[in-house]
């Protein structure tokens, strides 16, 4: 047995971190502080080897006494080696927060120049760079070579050395860093700083392979405008330093600057732009690419036929590509919307045949026959739910749609049992709410009534999860439904673990018996939750629920809203199909559904009149809480916008110039999300589905989608959203805004819309009692 694992054990009796945990825990910094420092001055040995010098340092900050902070982390260098990588970094943070960037960057300099721990390596390079931004010496980079870091820390890196080169004089030297940034990737947050800095030379606007570069990595950070200008400029320039560009790279310039015209809404441009392009090329899939891109224009043209002449083209181009059946049901949308059906129903019949193009054959049966039922029509949709049904992502929307038909027919029994199958499959989808809502009301009300009182006479959880979703729990024999099924969940091993998942006691931890080796687990001993978070699963398992739990809570307290929702999903992933989620623990259901950042969430709702509950759902499915969320589109922050549309919310909204760094700030991002969506909500009539799909595809998109419709229906809608993406992020939306309300209730909306909050479990500033129960803090 080593000398950790037996010190571990010998302090496990009575370990000082126990208590000071449970009062960090219950916000109690204060008398956290100052247990710590009566540990260290009655055994200085023994808060040495805990790393308490470390923790009193971080209290300090904590409470904002920087300069005592500051002292006492220089003090903790020495008593707590084992933590030198991470007092360095705080170190380097605070004095960086006291006035002192110069000095900040020499101290994380050094860090990084020591083989840091992974974990530290990206806040370390991202806080020397913003250092050396405030007026960081740049020699401190002399000698710190990037190569063995992961490739984003690198590129960060290679990005500081270019600016510092350029800030030197050495302007061959940083132009050179900046292309060969941009030549390796043009899509991150480093290749949009070093196109910037390279567009600002003279050779942006003079030679065509700079034009060239800065024009397709501008294209790829969402910068439309000004790519289709770059690239127009290397396609057209005639400046003695011009060359010919090879063919393969002059098409690709010309589709993205035809592209960038599409996304700017100049689609006249665009329609002629892709017919050239179609021309120009002589491989039958571009060729369909092209023809297929100025069908879409067309089509937002309002050309209706012109842009189905084209899907045609496109589909005849190359039959067997990639884009065939994609133009077919292009093709039919419109003909169909058109009254043109015997040109159609051809165009399905096309779809029909060919294995490879199922999905796309059970997606155009699922429009055709959600177009006659809205309109009341049920002598032919049953063939097209028959094909939908056995699409791999049409069977629930199928399952719904059939329900409907049953209704037609006056068939209530297989209404009933097709919106069951609805639910069962997928209780939040936003067909399986509309189900409900169906299932509630006349006639299917008593039939429902019928079916459900014989599932409630098995013992079977299949029959009384049936039960319960028939009734729901706002009737007297649903919640006996309920309770029935709860007491079966709590009789099966494997849903009882998560029915009674709670939080443990913290001298329950099984950290208090590790041998804590790493730092990062010696950290998460001192309570320092987000620094420790590489840890927590080690010592919080999935294995064991109450842990998880546990641990998911522990990273919320610790502002690592991101991580801890993480855990929290991965957990729920093992929670048996019977159960639902209604029935989770409490805790459970907020830690997959966060209240964070609530009051500025709420403040910037009631400003703009929107319900916060929608925000709080947006926010989940486009970042999942990573305020430093980037995503492959160039969008960033927790509301995910591109530069374009930021830039023109935040003039309206009367702020000044942004940088993409500004975007990066919750406050910033929070106030940007509210007033898109009150502009979507207010272009779209208050149509909730409309807006959130418009959120992820654009107005210009969203409003095609609806002009595909015969009725006002949100069923109807969703059933016809043209992009899988889309209609998945509708459907996690909106799933994600009925949870808000169903457990927030008034807590995140605007007032006097809905009754007074449930009980809601702290995760942020909060006294929690953890010791000697394991039931959650009330």
């Amino acid at each position: 047995m080593s000398w950790a694992l037996l010190l571990a054990l010998a302090l496990t009796v009575d370990d000082p971190r126990i208590g000071l945990v449970e009062l960090q825990l219950q916000g109690q910094n204060a008398d956290a502080l100052q247990e710590t420092q009566d540990i260290l001055r009655r055994e200085p040995e023994l808060g040495q080897r805990l790393g308490l010098d470390f923790l009193q340092a971080h209290l300090l900050s904590e409470l904002g006494r920087g300069d005592e902070a500051r002292q006492s982390f220089s003090q903790a260098f020495s008593s707590a080696p084992s933590l030198e990588p991470y007092t360095r970094f705080k170190l380097a943070e605070e004095v960086d927060r006291g006035g002192h960037p110069e000095v900040a960057a020499g101290v994380v300099a050094t860090l990084l120049t020591r083989n840091p721990p992974r974990p530290l390596v990206a806040p370390a390079v991202r806080l020397l760079r913003r250092t050396l931004a405030r007026g960081g010496d740049c020699r401190v980079l002399q000698g710190l070579s990037a190569q063995h870091l992961p490739t984003p820390e690198r590129r960060q890196l290679d990005l500081a050395k270019g600016i510092c080169s350029l800030r030197l004089g050495d302007e061959v030297a940083s132009q050179k860093i900046f292309r060969d940034l941009l030549t390796e990737d043009s899509t991150d947050e480093v290749a949009r700083e070093a196109v910037e800095w390279v567009a600002q030379r003279p050779a942006a606007t003079r030679d065509v392979e700079t034009m060239l570069v800065v024009g397709m990595t501008l294209h790829q950070q969402r910068e439309f405008s000004r790519s289709v200008n770059y690239l127009q400029m290397a396609l057209l320039s005639t400046a003695p330093t011009s060359r010919k560009l090879p063919q393969h790279k002059e098409y690709e310039a010309r589709y993205a600057m035809t592209r960038g015209r599409y996304w700017l809404g100049r689609y006249t441009e665009a329609a002629t732009g892709f017919e050239e392009l179609s021309r120009l090329t002589h491989i039958p899939d571009e060729q369909a690419q092209a023809l297929f891109q100025r069908g879409r224009s067309l089509e937002l043209l309002g050309r209706w036929s012109d842009a189905a002449n084209s899907f045609r083209l496109a589909f005849n181009a190359a039959p067997n590509g990639r884009w065939a059946d994609a133009a077919l049901f292009g093709a039919l949308r419109l003909e169909w919307r058109a009254g043109n059906e015997p040109s159609a129903l051809q165009l399905y019949s096309l779809l029909l045949t060919k294995h490879g193009w199922r999905d796309m054959a059970s997606r155009a049966a699922l429009f055709l026959a959600s177009s006659d039922l809205v309109q009341g029509r049920a002598n032919r949709a049953e063939t097209w739910l028959d094909v939908a049904a056995g699409g791999r992502e049409t069977a629930l929307e199928a399952h719904y749609w059939r329900g409907r038909l049953r209704e037609l027919e006056g068939d209530l029994d297989g209404a009933v049992d097709n919106y069951l199958a609805t639910l069962r499959e997928a209780p939040d989808h936003p067909l399986a709410r509309s189900a409900r809502n169906r299932l509630e009301t006349d006639p299917l009300a008593a039939t429902v009534r019928r079916k459900a009182l014989q599932l409630t006479r098995s013992n079977r959880t299949t029959d009384l999860r049936s039960a319960w979703l028939l009734l729901g729990d706002r009737t007297p024999a649903g919640a006996a439904a309920g309770k029935a099924l709860v007491q079966a969940l709590h009789r099966e091993r494997g849903a009882a673990v998560y029915l009674d998942a709670s939080l443990v006691p913290v001298d329950e931890w099984p950290l208090w018996q590790a041998s804590l080796d790493q730092p990062e687990e010696q950290l998460l001993a001192l309570g320092l939750w987000r620094d420790g978070a590489p840890a927590i699963r080690e010592h919080f398992p999935l294995s064991e629920p109450s842990l998880a739990l546990t641990g998911s809570y522990l990273l919320a307290r610790g502002g690592a809203y991101n991580q801890s929702l993480r855990l929290a999903s991965i957990l729920d992933q093992s929670v048996p199909d019977d159960l639902p989620f209604e029935m989770l623990p409490e805790l459970f259901q907020q830690l997959l559904y966060p209240g964070a950042y609530e009051d500025t969430i709420r403040s910037y709702s009631q400003n703009v009149g929107i319900d916060a509950a929608l925000l709080q759902a947006i926010i989940r499915e486009e970042s999942h809480y990573n305020p430093e969320a980037f995503s492959g589109a160039a969008a960033r922050g927790l509301t995910q916008f591109v530069m374009p549309t930021a830039r023109d919310l935040a003039f309206k909204m009367g702020y000044g110039p942004l940088s993409s760094e500004d975007l990066y700030s919750p406050q910033l991002s929070i106030a940007l999300g509210a007033a898109y969506l009150r502009q979507l909500l207010d272009e779209f009539g208050g149509a909730r589905h409309v807006a959130i799909a418009a959120y992820n595809a654009g107005e210009p998109v969203a409003r095609l989608w609806r002009s595909y419709c015969f009725s006002p229906e949100p069923e109807e809608y969703f059933t016809k959203v043209g992009y899988k993406e889309t209609r998945n992020y509708l459907r996690k939306v909106s799933s994600s805004f009925y949870r808000y309300q169903q457990i927030y209730e008034g807590r995140l909306d605007v007032p006097g819309e809905r009754p007074a909050p449930r009980t809601f479990i702290p995760i942020t500033d909060t006294k929690v009692s953890w010791r000697g129960a394991r039931t959650p803090p009330k």
